[in-house]
């Protein structure tokens, strides 16, 4: 995936200008621990797209109800 310099700097600054918000929407949910701005990569191949990452304290991947864990199988998330 290709995109100009100067177009992934804007895409960065907009993502960075709504973290503080979101860090608090994920935080207040989470026990967040940390975060950063990324290349986003699906089956090992770049997007194209820029997400944030949370780290959180505690994982909660085997806390998740059973019907929601098969919800995301069957939608290709797991």
């Amino acid at each position: 995936m290709t995109f100009s310099k100067s177009s992934a700097t804007e895409r960065v600054k907009a993502l960075l200008a709504l973290r503080g918000e979101l860090d608090d929407r994920v935080g207040s949910k989470a026990d967040v621990i940390g975060s950063m701005v990324g290349l986003k990569f699906r089956a090992g191949k770049l997007t194209g797209l820029f997400g944030i990452t949370y780290f959180v304290r505690e994982s909660f991947q085997n806390r998740i109800e059973p019907a929601t864990a098969c919800a995301k199988k069957a939608a290709g998330r797991q």
